[in-house]
């Protein structure tokens, strides 16, 4: 059985020299003490590196000292490159909450153990309130996250579905 290969032109660009350029894009620009500090603090705190270039473009810090734009990218970037030092410099400094745990302060308290809160009723009531006070929201895997740092008891329910034991919701 004779197979007949197609040949390939190497001639024709298959991707590395526009990743490459993608690559060098990036590593230009740059970000000064103050935001790669605050980028830090933020993703620390919760924040993904889409809302912390966001935030810093709310600001009015999004830009570089050449006008170049700071995306989520470069926020990444810079943060993988530098955070040994990051950790060194400021790992006494206090963290900022998160609007998840500034959510759970004011709304969320121990009850009784056979009270049980649904997460998606939790998720849900914080993404309404994250809306309210104009807040970026987590994401789930970072909720997760802090829940799991909470020690909150998780059990599932009749339904398959996420429950938290001796937990409810206040109206404040």
């Amino acid at each position: 059985i004779l197979t007949i290969l197609p040949l390939i032109d190497l001639s024709r660009n298959w991707g590395p020299l526009q990743s490459g350029q993608k690559n060098k894009q990036i590593n230009e620009v740059k970000l000064n003490v103050d935001q790669l500090k605050d980028s830090f603090r933020w993703y620390k705190s919760g924040f993904s590196y889409r809302a912390i270039a966001r935030r810093l473009a709310a600001e009015g810090r999004g830009k570089d000292t050449k006008g170049r734009v700071i995306s989520r990218n470069v926020v990444m970037r810079r943060l993988q490159e530098n955070w040994a030092t990051l950790e060194r410099l400021y790992a006494d400094e206090e963290i900022e909450k998160n609007s998840f745990e500034l959510f759970v302060e004011k709304f969320v308290c121990k009850a009784k153990s056979e009270t049980r809160l649904g997460r998606k009723q939790l998720i849900t009531t914080y993404e309404d309130w994250c809306k309210q006070e104009k807040i970026p929201a987590l994401s789930s895997r970072k909720i997760s996250t802090v829940t799991a740092r909470l020690d909150w008891q998780k059990k599932f329910g009749a339904r398959g579905n996420v429950v938290f034991v001796g937990l409810s919701l206040t109206t404040r």
